[in-house]
């Protein structure tokens, strides 16, 4: 009895290696992300504080990278500074200070290897300039592992707040209310 290939299962079956194959290829089925080591961030203005870049897990290590940082409402925050870790001995920022860095660092010596985990990709000064909060976001990565495939990670910003007196700013909620009476019957 031959097999029929033209049934649901069949099908179903391409159409779910296709899909498997697809995020190999493409990185994602390594479910590797790109983060900052706080969700949110809270300075005052002129003040400076340091977040970590970091990749979390590099299945086949990592041979360099390169991704854009940007904070979406300049007047709010810049970016002062940016320190790599040594294992990037080829790299370069540009764009500092500002709200728009690029980085690109390549690991020469092999030092992130198979299977790290909590890769540190740079230390990112952030400066509070006004009061208010807007979104530090990471754009545009690229990022190779040590045999020459690419990486697509998930990418997490950071929340900045800016407060004249270091807490968040208090958000105010008008309730208005509508009244109306009819006439007793």
């Amino acid at each position: 009895c031959m097999a029929d290939n033209n049934s649901p299962t069949s099908f179903s079956r391409f159409i779910a290696l296709l899909v498997f194959s697809l995020a190999v290829m493409t990185g994602l089925a390594a479910g590797v992300s790109v983060s900052f080591d706080q969700p949110s961030i809270t300075v005052m203005p002129g003040e400076v504080i340091t977040v970590n870049l970091t990749l979390d897990a590099a299945p086949a290590g990592i041979s360099g990278f390169a991704i854009g940082i940007s904070v979406e409402d300049p007047s709010i925050g810049e970016i002062t500074d940016v320190t790599l870790p040594g294992w990037a001995e080829l790299s370069d920022t540009a764009g500092v200070p500002g709200p728009d860095v690029s980085i690109i660092a390549v690991d020469l010596q092999g030092t992130v290897e198979k299977d790290a985990s909590g890769i540190l990709l740079a230390t990112v000064s952030v400066k509070g300039l006004s009061s208010g909060t807007t979104e530090i976001l990471l754009q545009e990565p690229l990022f190779d592992d040590d045999d020459g495939n690419d990486l697509v990670p998930a990418l997490s910003g950071v929340s900045l707040t800016v407060s004249a007196n270091g807490a968040p700013p208090q958000s105010t909620t008008t309730i208005t209310t509508n009244t109306t009476t009819s006439p007793p019957t």
